[in-house]
């Protein structure tokens, strides 16, 4: 716009020095003409290097676009090759486990082998399954509950002497045994008293402590039941007794 109205003027003052030049007129008038025709040359002179330096600032931009288009490029290249360098200098965990399935028959006998030293849980009901609030009833004890054998029937047994101290604890059990042994010696086979004054450590038996006990005055240690009678289940104990 600028351009156009600045050629309109430069046109005007050459038409205005051509009348001015046929004319008789003074010398002062031809002189403010031609000052006036230098200004208007100048603007467009100005003007041509505006335009040209545009074009060149465009020119500059585009080739500006390119390049950070093509190092765009580069860098998403690099970061690939970065990648996998540093997946290989990763450390690498070698010795992980293979998993693998296991047949029926493994099962079985796994479970053959722990039932000598194990029992089911207290209140387990094959027909109901494990406990009807579990997640998922297994038709075998727990890792946790298949530990707790020896340990915790002893824990079982001295819940009625929460008092006692471990040299009495021990003294107990000392006459325990040693009556189970002269009954033994005695008849043969171990009496149902001192089976029910001792329990053995594998049997799958479990004391209530707040029970009543068969003989008050007699016996001191709580009665016992075997709430695992019915259960299909190897117990070495009444392998010795028959």
């Amino acid at each position: 716009m600028e351009l156009s109205t600045v050629i309109s003027q430069i046109e005007t003052c050459l038409s205005q020095h051509l009348r001015l030049s046929t004319e008789k007129v003074n010398y002062h008038s031809l002189m403010e003409n031609w000052s006036e025709m230098i200004h208007q040359l100048k603007s467009l002179q100005n003007l041509i290097s505006e335009h040209s330096l545009s074009n060149e600032l465009s020119s500059q931009i585009e080739s500006l676009i390119k390049e950070d288009h093509a190092l765009e490029e580069e860098i998403e290249s690099s970061m690939k090759e970065l990648t996998s360098i540093y997946d290989t200098t990763l450390p690498q965990n070698n010795n992980q486990k293979v998993k693998r399935t296991v047949d029926a028959n493994t099962l079985l006998e796994y479970g053959r082998r722990l039932s000598k030293f194990s029992s089911a849980p207290p209140g387990y009901n094959p027909e109901t399954g494990q406990d009807a609030k579990a997640p998922v009833h297994y038709p075998w004890p727990s890792e946790d509950q298949m530990r707790k054998t020896s340990l915790f029937q002893y824990s079982t047994n001295l819940i009625a002497h929460p008092s006692a101290n471990a040299s009495q604890i021990f003294n107990e059990v000392e006459e325990a045994s040693a009556q189970n042994h002269e009954d033994v010696t005695a008849t043969g086979s171990p009496s149902k008293k001192a089976k029910n004054a001792v329990d053995y450590p594998m049997s799958p038996t479990f004391t209530n402590a707040t029970g009543p006990t068969e003989n008050q005055g007699a016996e001191s240690m709580p009665s016992s039941k075997d709430i695992f009678a019915d259960f299909d289940l190897f117990d070495p104990e009444m392998e010795e007794d028959t």
